[in-house]
């Protein structure tokens, strides 16, 4: 303490001051273990050419008793073509090639186009899953991306009320992959979807992200 009064410094100032040198100290830490964490899942995505899964989907909402569950098939080709098949309880086709996000529906024999408003919400998924896939979590300024070990999570920059409150990102063990995505509406209302038996690099045709059957 004399040391301090001699050298004309206030204690409780010096103590603010190491305090504050220890939060800068802790977030540049904390910005340094995230881009390195971000650095080696881009490194691993770059092997990553082609992905085939499985998913079961939760869409959880207030109005609902139990929440709906569906089931389907998912395709990735690169650099960005999708196609997202949902096989029950409804026969649907969501499709993203060249840019393009188109949305199709079975129903006794006839395939039916899509172009609701209720689209807009996976327009942006597929649209961001891409870059997901190759590890850019944080190049979207549309988002802010937040790591918290091995989960992601996405606010928007600006409100999008009754749309996408945030997205969570669960990332795989195996690198490169992502186990589940998780796009909550608001408080109360989300959608879960969960990818199993993921296969990587197998052969895709690109007529499967063109063609509804």
């Amino acid at each position: 303490m004399k040391n301090c009064f001699r050298s004309g410094i206030n204690p409780a100032a010096g103590g603010r001051l190491f305090l504050l040198f220890l939060f800068t100290t802790a977030c540049l830490q904390t910005a340094w273990a995230e881009t390195d964490i971000l650095s080696r899942i881009r490194n691993e995505a770059k092997n990553i050419k082609s992905l085939q899964a499985e998913f079961i989907q939760e869409k959880q909402m207030k109005i609902l008793v139990r929440p709906l569950i569906s089931k389907g098939r998912f395709f990735f080709k690169g650099p960005a073509s999708i196609r997202w098949e949902y096989l029950s309880p409804v026969n649907s086709v969501v499709m993203m090639h060249q840019g393009e996000v188109r949305r199709f529906f079975k129903k006794d024999g006839l395939v039916i186009r899509d172009s609701g408003a209720n689209l807009q919400a996976m327009q942006v998924v597929m649209q961001n899953i891409t870059r997901w896939l190759g590890g850019h979590f944080d190049k979207n300024p549309d988002f802010k991306m937040t790591l918290k070990k091995n989960r992601i999570v996405l606010k928007p920059s600006q409100p999008m009320p009754g749309m996408i409150d945030r997205i969570e990102l669960l990332l795989s063990d195996r690198p490169g992959l992502i186990d589940t995505i998780t796009i909550y509406e608001d408080k109360e209302n989300y959608t879960k979807i969960e990818f199993r038996a993921m296969e990587i690099n197998r052969p895709i045709a690109d007529s499967l992200f063109q063609e509804i059957s």
